[in-house]
């Protein structure tokens, strides 16, 4: 069966209408549009054939969501096991020198030559690298011109905000909950150079398994163009 470009516009618009993601998008399209051009029967008009495949490949168009969501949880186990084993790297010879030497550096910064406001603007542009390689790869990728939103560009930002929440759970909460339940004062001066340290070298790991993560999908991209 060849297709004219009103049909091809035809199923354009319909799957669409009925998917989320830019990966999921053209799949549908090109399974829907080689199904229809590789159909050998004559009598079978275009619209018999679409809702046939629709029907007998997807289980209908309700069912598209469905299968969807379960491509989506299957990318996110993906990516979480590739974060994992990237970030878990650096604690395995022979990464794991590069974070004793990032801890020494840090340490001796801290004790010996940065004032407290200098780490503090420090940690902040730790936090703030990871937000700045995802734009720069937003906009080098030219993701803003995706047909729909990319689905494991979605699940790679979220690992763009683990330094934030990391920040508030295990240094802001607990203080806050120690002072206001157990009217427990922490002494600043005791705790400020390890926890610096530790906050430090936890946010540059991340960032350098994050920028990892990401490089690996820029290369798959450029290599589609």
């Amino acid at each position: 069966m060849k297709l004219n470009q009103n049909e091809k516009a035809w199923v354009n618009k319909l799957v669409y209408q009925n998917v989320k993601y830019n990966e999921t998008y053209y799949e549908v399209i090109d399974h829907v549009i080689s199904a229809l051009e590789n159909e050998q029967d004559e009598n079978i008009t275009f619209y018999q054939k679409l809702n046939q495949i629709w029907d007998e490949d997807f289980g209908g168009y309700e069912n598209l969501p469905y299968l969807e969501k379960q491509r989506e949880k299957e990318v996110s186990k993906q990516i979480n096991r590739r974060y994992r084993r990237l970030f878990l790297n650096y604690l395995k010879f022979p990464l794991i020198l590069t974070t004793i030497t990032l801890s020494l550096l840090f340490g001796i910064s801290a004790v010996s030559f940065l004032s407290r406001i200098s780490l503090f603007f420090l940690l902040l542009l730790l936090i703030a690298v990871p937000s700045i390689i995802s734009w720069l790869m937003f906009w080098r990728l030219k993701l803003y011109d995706l047909v729909k939103p990319s689905l494991r560009d979605k699940r790679i930002f979220r690992y763009r905000d683990f330094a934030y929440r990391f920040f508030y759970i295990l240094v802001v909460l607990p203080i806050a909950l120690g002072h206001i339940l157990f009217d427990y004062s922490f002494d600043i001066d005791t705790i400020y150079t390890p926890l610096f340290i530790l906050i430090a070298v936890v946010f540059i790991i991340h960032t350098l398994s994050y920028f990892k993560l990401y490089k690996e999908t820029f290369k798959m991209e450029l290599a589609k163009r």
